[in-house]
């Protein structure tokens, strides 16, 4: 294909996209991924719900890799994803007399096959999941501006604004004080486009400060 109809293979209506073979689709989205700028393509966050049911808000990273995150995971805005991080939705059904999908896969070969629950993931706001995170099944909501530590692996919730790590993931400190976290939550500076945020560069360095400045962005 010439340059020009790799340009126009990137930007397929979303029927069109729908009506693709998988392979064809794998191949959409690479080529939408290496020309666009992850962080704030829309079109590759559309493309990338319909392919694997995983909702990516504006100005987060890391998030599109094919497997690391499943159908109905919900990823907030301004997240930072490292590689290799995996939520992982279910578990093997130890409580049955056997763990073998041939009992809850269908692709297995068994029509009759019931699959075992899954539990979908909401990730937070401004979200920092450092390299080679698993995030089990157990696990439903990931709090705004959480941290987790590289390595970790989370058995549970993890509220907002803690930092946690280890293996199982536990809280280490929280990032900031209640009354700091609370101005910030009141703030909802996420829902800014990335060029107003930008704005606010000079504060950055000053939670109080920004949380203030972002509210009357927000509110004008």
């Amino acid at each position: 294909m010439e340059k020009e109809d790799l340009g126009a293979f990137c930007r397929i209506s979303e029927k069109a996209f729908r009506a693709l073979p998988v392979f064809l689709k794998k191949a959409v989205l690479k080529l939408v991924k290496k020309r666009e700028k992850e962080w704030q393509s829309q079109r590759l966050r559309s493309l990338w719900k319909i392919m694997y049911g995983v909702e990516v808000g504006m100005g987060s990273y890391g998030c599109f890799t094919a497997g690391n995150f499943s159908k109905g995971d919900v990823i907030g805005n301004y997240c930072s994803v490292a590689g290799n991080v995996w939520h992982l939705n279910a578990n093997h059904p130890m409580e049955n007399a056997t763990m073998s999908p041939l009992f809850y896969r269908k692709e297995f070969g068994n029509p009759n096959a019931v699959d075992v629950p899954r539990r979908a993931l909401t990730v937070g706001h401004d979200v920092w999941i450092g390299r080679d995170v698993k995030i089990l099944a157990g696990v439903s909501r990931i709090g705004n501006g959480a941290v987790i530590g590289v390595g970790s692996v989370v058995t549970k919730d993890v509220p907002p604004y803690t930092v946690v790590a280890g293996v199982p993931a536990k809280p280490i400190r929280t990032r900031f004080d209640e009354e700091t976290i609370a101005a910030l939550e009141d703030s909802r500076w996420w829902t800014l486009p990335p060029q107003t945020l930008m704005t606010l560069q000079n504060v950055v360095n000053d939670p109080r400060a920004f949380a203030v400045e972002a509210k009357k962005l927000v509110e004008n």
